[in-house]
């Protein structure tokens, strides 16, 4: 693995990381990046927008549940090297990956962007000298067919070539009862081009060209009501058990009764319309014991999405969100030894721009009896933004061998960033009735622009040793910066263009990893502490009857927590595998809207999380046969609170539950060619992956687990 930017074996790394290669992801079917979730305890990625968008990734506690276009991420999430701005750009699958790494712990000192949470790093396959092919085609029983295929090798004795492709169609799970059919289906492509050039082995040239396009149907949530059908106060149900029940409307006094947590009466449907390419040039050049590496990559991503936010077949809250995203980005690194020596300096530069026009249509069933009438929120509102953020860094990174056993290792980073942004709000309705509110008619109520500055300077130090059999044992402190910025929700007043300030953290980690019996059995041990301060949190309250995005600086939170994985070679055809992660993660001095959080469990941090797996490849003639499971468990967690403003507020808890994957069939004896039938949930769990409390409109937005999956996969190497 090259997480620490060389290349070392995962053993000999002194921090917590997690690496999984490309054949266990295709093996796996892990196939988008919600999946990863189930490789690794006190890793949560949960769904925003029904199933169907930006992936909500939180590490040990820290992550940050905005759905917004415009916010990034507390984990970096790169792809082969370069970092992407927004979590959007991520809803493209997995395909001809060569391996995965996930790294815990806020990162910077070696990174082009820092972070507080940690970093995934997706490498995908490269050019090779010789020729070689992947393929993986799987079919399941809701008619998902998935396809990826990579195949490269020489062009010449110095130019190699690379060509990957993905495509993903159907795959219809939700049964809109509105409409009378199924939907959720996929409808997805992706492909990638390298080059490799390599004159001298000195000097070596990578150029990468990818695409997709994503034609899906939206997510769907399942309603929950929260008010009372006759007062439209909360609910009996929510106010005695914590926990609305089908009894429970919304505001327009609409009840799912049914209860089937992948059905729904849904009015409003249609596709995403998501467009991607972008392109990347990495360096490399080693001229006599240095070796300077330069990173350049741009993107561009634009999308569109319906999204029928009240789940429900009345018209009360309808939403068409329109954006687009571009970034460039260039980093250099030098790295040497130097006697004792190994170092690393860097310097990195990023520029964004993301534009939006998001469109709500609010209450328009109350329409035909109300017409215009804002002050009750009847009305179709717009909020065009556009903001721009540049961002510079320089970084270093030392390790020094005191000792053949004992290293030191520091980390130095200062990053400048400088955001814009521009939002306006807008009425979309007739000359009249913006005449009636004396309004101009372009029904612009209000257009603020701000700007923000941040300044930081990160540190990091680890010092670890090696006994002599082989045992790495270090301990290391350092701190983590995210960025202040602005928040993408709809603004109805100028105070609520404020940006939000950085958060910071400062982390202490102590560890050990090591084997025994001539490694048949390996292990990787160890605990954390996060004093974590100025905490970026989002939520959606009501205020005065509106529903109102917050995204603010509202907490100090303290977490620690330990990990332990075990990994053992039972036989020579048996391996298991087992990962314990134990977490306390509560707020310090919170008030969140005017809401007194303190002691209070952060969002998507359940105390115990627990990832276990086997594989078994017994040869059977002329054949292999395979058998291989892998099972999750989590206890409860906190998903959202039901914010009613001045009233109550109630924790939407996921309970504990496992889900359990599985596979079996045969492979050739030299492991080229595999036939499987693998399933998905086996036991056909439905736990929440998203959800959003909109007390304002009386209901929840809730995403499940989707329905066991069974079904057939075809793989192949050459």
């Amino acid at each position: 693995m090259t997480a620490d930017r060389r290349s070392q074996r995962l053993s000999d790394v002194p921090s917590a990381i997690i690496a999984l290669d490309g054949d266990a992801i295709s093996e796996r079917g892990l196939r988008e990046v919600r999946d990863l979730e189930a490789v690794s305890p006190n890793l949560a990625i949960r769904a925003a927008y029904g199933n169907a968008g930006n992936p909500i990734i939180t590490i040990r506690g820290v992550g940050l549940a905005d759905f917004n276009e415009n916010n990034s991420s507390s984990a970096g999430v790169y792809v082969d090297d370069i970092y992407l701005v927004s979590p959007v750009m991520l809803t493209f699958g997995l395909f001809d990956t060569e391996r995965v790494e996930l790294l815990k712990g806020p990162q910077g000192t070696l990174y082009g962007r820092n972070t507080t949470s940690g970093a995934i790093n997706f490498i995908s396959r490269q050019p090779t000298a010789q020729f070689q092919a992947n393929a993986r085609l799987s079919y399941d029983n809701f008619d998902r067919f998935n396809a990826e295929i990579g195949a490269g090798g020489p062009l010449s004795d110095t130019l190699g070539i690379r060509v990957a492709a993905l495509t993903d169609v159907g795959g219809d799970y939700i049964d809109n009862r509105f409409i009378g059919k199924r939907t959720g289906g996929r409808d997805l492509f992706a492909g990638r081009f390298m080059l490799k050039w390599e004159p001298s082995a000195d000097f070596n040239a990578l150029f990468n060209v990818h695409t997709g396009s994503d034609r899906s149907d939206i997510g769907h949530y399942q309603h929950v009501g929260l008010l009372d059908p006759v007062t439209f106060a909360p609910c009996a149900p929510l106010l005695t058990k914590g926990v609305p029940d089908s009894t429970c409307v919304d505001i327009l006094g609409y009840a799912d009764t049914v209860g089937d947590t992948q059905a729904g009466e849904y009015n409003k449907t249609g596709k995403v319309d998501y467009d991607s390419w972008g392109t990347s040039l990495v360096l490399k050049y080693d001229f006599g014991g240095f070796n300077l590496t330069s990173i350049s990559g741009y993107e561009k991503f634009d999308g569109t999405r319906p999204d029928d936010a009240d789940a429900s077949a009345n018209q009360l809250l309808e939403i068409d969100y329109a954006f687009g995203i571009d970034q460039f980005s260039q980093e250099l690194r030098l790295s040497g030894e130097t006697g004792p020596v190994d170092w690393i300096l860097g310097g990195y530069f990023g520029t964004d721009t993301i534009t939006s026009r998001n469109v709500y249509d609010v209450l328009r069933d109350l329409r035909p009896s109300t017409g215009f009438d804002p002050i009750n929120g009847v009305n179709r509102a717009a909020n065009p933004y556009r903001q721009k953020t540049d961002t510079y860094a320089i970084f270093g990174h030392t390790v020094w061998s005191l000792t053949d056993q004992l290293k030191f290792e520091a980390g130095l980073r200062y990053s400048y960033e400088r955001r814009t942004f521009r939002t306006v709000t807008l009425f979309e309705e007739s000359p009249a009735d913006l005449a009636s509110i004396s309004l101009g008619p372009d029904g612009v109520f209000l257009d603020e622009s701000r700007s923000l500055r941040n300044e930081n300077i990160l540190w990091s130090a680890n010092l670890n040793y090696k006994t002599d059999g082989g045992t790495l044992l270090y301990a290391k402190i350092g701190n983590g910066f995210k960025s202040g910025g602005f928040n993408g929700g709809i603004p109805l007043t100028a105070a609520e263009v404020v940006p939000y300030r950085p958060e910071k953290l400062t982390s202490y980690e102590a560890g050990v990893k090591g084997s025994m019996l001539n490694r048949a059995v390996r292990f990787d041990l160890n605990a954390f502490y996060y004093d974590y301060r100025d905490m970026q949190v989002f939520a959606v309250v009501d205020s005065g009857g509106a529903a109102v995005q917050i995204l603010t600086n509202a907490a100090n939170s303290r977490i620690y927590g330990a990990e332990a994985s075990v990994t053992a070679q039972l036989a020579p055809t048996f391996e298991v595998s087992t990962s314990v992660g134990l977490l306390n993660a509560r707020y310090r001095d919170a008030n969140i809207a005017g809401r007194d959080a303190s002691g209070q469990r952060l969002a998507t941090s359940p105390k115990l999380s627990v990832t276990t797996g086997f594989d078994f490849n017994q040869p059977l003639g002329s054949v292999n046969l395979l058998l291989s499971g892998n099972a999750k468990y989590q206890s409860s967690e906190i998903m959202d609170v039901y914010d009613f403003g001045s009233g109550p507020a109630f924790p939407i808890i996921q309970k504990p539950y496992w889900l359990v994957d599985g596979r079996m069939g045969i492979g050739s004896s030299d492991e080229r060619i595999e036939l499987t039938v693998f399933v998905k949930n086996l036991f056909d769990l439905r736990p929440l992956n998203g959800a959003l409390g909109l007390p304002t409109y009386g209901l929840g937005e809730y995403s499940y687990q989707q329905q066991r999956q069974i079904g057939v996969a075809l793989f192949g190497k050459f």
